[in-house]
């Protein structure tokens, strides 16, 4: 009630909307400020906890990492051939999903690797 009180005291509508555009941008600007604030305390806080577990000593990183150009080398070599179960299972939901079938109303019989080079071969 009292909103409305000051709303209509007597003060034309350019007037209202002045001081409502500048308490706006004032809000906006205690917001602002103070996530910047934040921020900065945040990142002194990770500077001095850095600093402090790693006794002032900075950390070598291990550049000796051989670096692979298709991520589907990776994934190969991860799969080991004796334990099919996985696969299997991966094929079968991914066809179950894929159909929107159950499991339970389908079986994987085999698969192979097609080695044709394809838009999937490629990563694309």
């Amino acid at each position: 009630m009292k909103y409305f009180a000051v709303l209509y005291s007597g003060q034309e509508f350019a007037e209202n909307a002045k001081t409502a555009l500048l308490d706006s941008l004032l809000g906006m600007a205690v917001v602002f400020s103070s996530l910047i604030i934040l921020w900065l305390v945040i990142e002194i806080f990770r500077i001095v906890f850095e600093k402090a577990s790693s006794g002032g000593k900075k950390k070598e990183k291990n550049t000796d990492v051989p670096v692979t150009e298709n991520p589907a080398e990776i994934a190969a070599e991860a799969v080991d051939s004796s334990d099919e179960t996985e696969i299997v299972a991966a094929i079968t939901a991914a066809i179950s999903v894929y159909l929107d079938v159950p499991q339970t109303s389908f079986r994987v019989v085999s698969f192979r690797k097609n080695s044709q080079n394809t838009n999937w071969n490629k990563g694309r």
